[in-house]
């Protein structure tokens, strides 16, 4: 039973003609003529066979790779797996692979068109990266934060945006990437509870639980949905199975705002789906009464009337009312990216901690890209939501069908619901630090993005036709 969802996703999908898998001869021959040509005279260049051979063998497996294979099946099954890999050169290649696919599908399908969604902030986010990169203290370490989490993660943004996967394909892709998630959700449950090691998870470094957290808090409120769609299914032990292992994966990091973050979530799915009412009336009664008495607690540690200071959370107040002082100076074109560090330390160098970064993504958008960079990132990302929230609003939670259900909610909306509720935890989280900094919760997030772009085009399309 737990395997029936997969089982029944695995399929593939009918609308995929014959002549976009099988290439012509003619552009068969023609791109493995200029695969064979163009190294063979890059490598005369330094006379050296070795590179003439090594660049053939690659350019023919990758450009085989590209005309033969599915880069739609691909992209379900096979990239999920690269949102757990903390290297950056796995994704690098994944991300060239994936260029040179789509470039072959195209080829193939006789359309080489490239649809990009809000071109302008698209351009807009370009030019602040470029311009915070040549303001980088060291141009390696922003050349790395630039490629790792913002080119390559918007580069694999667009090209699912354009391939335009369907709903099944997604919920395939979703369900794989929080398979995975709860895998590691539970083994890092009982990692902790056996050792005398607290706040790991499996596959992040020792201090990094947070970002561990994050990508955990990102596939919480999709389980969420899919665990209470899933009620009267047969995936129902599987995703209680998800859901279960990424809460557990939560809690065994202790990160107070990915805790704060999924209570909001949980409450902004209550607010849009009657069904989930029902479901979370238990959690969204612990959270009336958990996150107000949270946040008193934490502001009296703040302030040193518990048991003890939060000195985690003083330091992060010391440091965002510290960094007030530098927005005048830098709110144009900001500081350059990943220069933040070498800046605080300079004109604070007493305080108490001491800041890699300043645990916050608006403050971090700003310090590294400008105001600029600020704008193309938040009207881009809440252009995103904003079509997914457009699209749950759209639905009349007190108009129900003859079955009871609320008419409008089927896979496309649910998915929509549960894919919005995730961006938006993690943005609301992102106040008090920056997890976007790890490649894996970049690359996720701006995956997820795709996902919701395409889903809440593909509702409003088939909306407007069924009215018509």
């Amino acid at each position: 039973m737990l395997l029936e969802p997969y089982r029944q996703l695995w399929a593939t999908d009918d609308s995929e003609s014959v002549e976009d898998r099988v290439p012509s001869r003619f552009i068969t021959i023609a791109l493995l003529a200029i695969c064979i040509v163009l190294p063979i005279t890059i490598g005369l260049v330094p006379y050296n066979p070795i590179i003439t051979l090594a660049a053939l063998a690659i350019v023919i497996a990758i450009t085989g790779s590209a005309l033969f294979y599915n880069i739609r099946v691909f992209i379900v099954f096979i990239v999920p797996f690269v949102y757990f890999i903390s290297g950056h050169y796995p994704v690098t290649l994944v991300a060239v692979l994936l260029f040179i696919s789509f470039l072959g599908l195209r080829l193939r399908s006789g359309d080489i068109s490239f649809r990009i969604p809000f071109p302008l902030i698209v351009a807009l986010i370009l030019l602040a990266g470029l311009n915070g990169l040549s303001k980088a203290v060291r141009f390696d370490i922003g050349r790395y934060f630039l490629l790792n989490t913002v080119l390559i993660p918007l580069f694999i943004f667009l090209i699912i945006y354009n391939l335009r996967l369907s709903t099944k394909e997604i919920r395939m892709s979703m369900i794989i990437i929080c398979s995975l998630a709860a895998i590691i959700g539970w083994v890092s449950l009982g990692v902790n509870l056996q050792s005398d090691f607290s706040r790991q998870i499996v596959g992040w470094d020792f201090g990094t639980q947070n970002r561990g957290a994050s990508f955990l808090g990102l596939l919480f409120p999709y389980s969420l949905v899919a665990l209470i769609d899933s009620r009267k299914e047969r995936s129902l032990l599987l995703w209680l199975w998800i859901f279960l292992g990424i809460l557990a994966g939560i809690l065994a990091t202790q990160t107070r705002a990915i805790l704060l973050a999924i209570f909001v979530a949980a409450i902004y799915i209550s607010w849009r789906d009657r069904r989930a009412i029902k479901v979370l009336l238990p959690v969204l009664i612990v959270a009336i009464i958990a996150v107000p008495a949270l946040i008193i607690t934490r502001m009296s540690m703040l302030f040193g009337q518990g048991m003890e200071v939060d000195w985690s959370s003083v330091g992060r107040v010391q440091m965002w009312l510290n960094s007030m002082t530098f927005i005048p100076s830098y709110f144009l074109f900001g500081m350059g990216i990943d220069t933040f560090h070498s800046i605080y330390v300079t004109k604070f160098p007493f305080v108490f901690l001491r800041a890699e970064h300043v645990h916050n993504v608006y403050l971090r958008w700003l310090f590294d890209y400008g105001i600029f960079g600020l704008m193309g990132f938040s009207l881009f990302i809440f252009g995103c939501l904003r079509r997914g929230h457009r699209v749950l609003r759209s639905i009349n939670i007190r108009e129900l069908d003859s079955s009871g259900n609320v008419k409008g909610w089927n896979s496309e909306s649910r998915c929509i619901l549960g894919l919005t509720a995730g961006l938006i935890c993690l943005l609301i989280a992102g106040l008090t630090d920056c997890y976007l900094r790890d490649i894996r919760v970049s690359l996720l997030f701006w995956t997820m993005l795709s996902y919701l772009l395409v889903l809440s085009g593909r509702f409003v399309e088939d909306s407007a036709h069924n009215t018509n």
